[in-house]
């Protein structure tokens, strides 16, 4: 089994040890990858004693999959969305942190591969910091409010904000210039990119289209939705409407939209970027930030450049914040006329 697959679950899991969020699974793993082996003694009558510290763990793992593996999936386990911690890179999944997301399924169910096959693997520079090629697709200019799911207040002031950015980003066309044309082509069909007029049917092609994008067009049973997921959402949006308490999330829980949502995004934001693109990310992304494509990486990445960095023949030092949902661009396409030939290093 792939590990970073293994790694998510441990982001669910609790152990006395947390250098046993890794060891606990290599005997599940995949034996071509060679990862760091546990190096202990063991007391008489007592629990184990591992050489390495938790930190170098996590790190040594991180380096065997993204330095060593066959894809760079596991830059969707990190990112500071899931750590903060001093002496930990942005790229190193911290199993310290408990997280029930579930990127791998939904990468998987909703067959994402923004990435497409990977062209280079990465490669350590120096001690944290880790060097790979990516595309930069773009700059964050728009963010809605975080969706806090104890908040009614929270949930109508995102819903505001995204009901706005949704009806001025997915009326029309991102952009004239050939490469996007290109890529919408690609992904959605020329057809995708003729503005969405006024009135009822354009309301609605629309409205159809963030439903879709806000539950990552995966029901509550992880099968795609049906039209009956608009209904849900009309529902929905008419119950924060009557401008609900609190303690009302129970009358709306058996709404299926809204359990999909939570599902999907939770603690998350809707965001949009310079040229147009509707995205949805961590709650840690902020305006200036960049959305990028990596190669082997079936995952659009945020990062945050540690300077300006309007020149991209320049190596972009940056962190990672976390991985992202970029309509248009989850199915590739994007690198198909756009070089990955970005040199990123993350720390």
């Amino acid at each position: 089994m792939r590990f970073e697959r293994l790694l998510q679950q441990a982001y669910c899991c609790d152990c006395t040890d947390k250098r046993d969020a890794v060891f606990a699974f290599l005997g599940l793993a995949d034996k071509k990858l060679v990862l760091p082996a546990p190096n202990y003694t063991v007391p008489v009558g007592d629990e184990p004693e591992y050489d390495a510290a938790v930190d170098r763990v996590y790190y040594d793992t991180a380096v065997a999959l993204l330095c060593n593996g066959p894809s760079l999936d596991a830059l969707a386990l990190a990112g500071i969305t899931l750590s903060h911690r001093d002496g930990v890179p942005s790229w190193v999944p911290d199993l310290r942190y408990v997280c029930f997301e579930d990127p791998f399924t939904t990468v998987d169910k909703a067959f994402w591969n923004a990435g497409g096959p990977i062209s280079n693997k990465a490669e350590l520079v120096e001690p944290g910091k880790l060097k790979l090629r990516c595309s930069i697709v773009d700059t964050v200019d728009t963010v809605c409010a975080e969706f806090e799911w104890k908040s009614a207040v929270a949930h109508q002031e995102a819903m505001k904000g995204v009901m706005a950015l949704a009806s001025k980003l997915l009326r029309k066309p991102r952009s004239t210039s050939s490469f996007l044309l290109s890529t919408m082509n690609n992904n959605r069909g020329s057809g995708d990119n003729k503005e969405i007029g006024d009135g009822e049917e354009g309301n609605s092609v629309w409205l159809n289209k963030l439903v879709s994008i806000l539950t990552c067009g995966l029901g509550i049973d992880g099968q795609p939705i049906g039209p009956e997921y608009r209904a849900f959402f009309d529902d929905w949006l008419r119950w924060l409407e009557n401008n609900p308490s609190d303690e009302d999330f129970v009358k709306i829980y058996d709404n299926k939209f809204y359990r999909a949502l939570t599902m999907r995004v939770e603690s998350w934001r809707v965001f949009g970027t310079t040229h147009g693109f509707f995205c949805m990310g961590s709650g840690e992304v902020k305006v200036g930030d960049k959305v990028c494509i990596v190669p082997g990486c079936r995952f659009p990445l945020l990062i945050r450049p540690k300077t300006s960095c309007q020149n991209f023949t320049l190596p972009i030092d940056a962190i990672l914040i976390y991985w992202c949902y970029v309509d248009g661009l989850m199915h590739g396409g994007w690198l198909d006329t756009n070089y990955a030939d970005i040199e990123l290093v993350l720390s």
